[in-house]
């Protein structure tokens, strides 16, 4: 009895198809390797520029507040210097000007009618 050679399952035909199972694997992986490392650097490299951007923002923050301290004391001092208690003192002691006891108010009536 003869067996047809329909399907060959000798041993010569497999070592051709696992060489191009695992060429087709090697390339697959490097592939995926390739990919997944270029994911990665582009995520640490936003990561970084993040990182960088909050570290100015930070350091902007500290100078803006630092700025409305500044501009609170300006005030403070400009209020002090238009007060007018202080505007009196230096009127009497430095232009030896005197307080007026009484205040006087002079109204003119003008007569002149047309």
């Amino acid at each position: 009895m003869i067996i047809s050679n329909k399907f060959d399952f000798s041993e010569q035909n497999k070592p051709l198809k696992n060489e191009k199972i695992i060429k087709y694997s090697k390339a697959k992986f490097v592939s995926f390797v390739v990919f997944f490392s270029l994911i990665t650097i582009i995520y640490v490299s936003c990561v970084i520029k993040v990182n960088n951007i909050l570290s100015e923002n930070n350091e902007l923050d500290k100078s803006f507040n630092k700025l409305i301290n500044e501009n609170y004391i300006l005030q403070y001092n400009i209020n002090d210097l238009e007060s007018l208690e202080r505007i009196s003192k230096i009127a009497i002691e430095q232009m030896n000007m005197v307080k007026s006891v009484k205040s006087s108010i002079t109204i003119e009536k003008n007569n002149d009618s047309k």
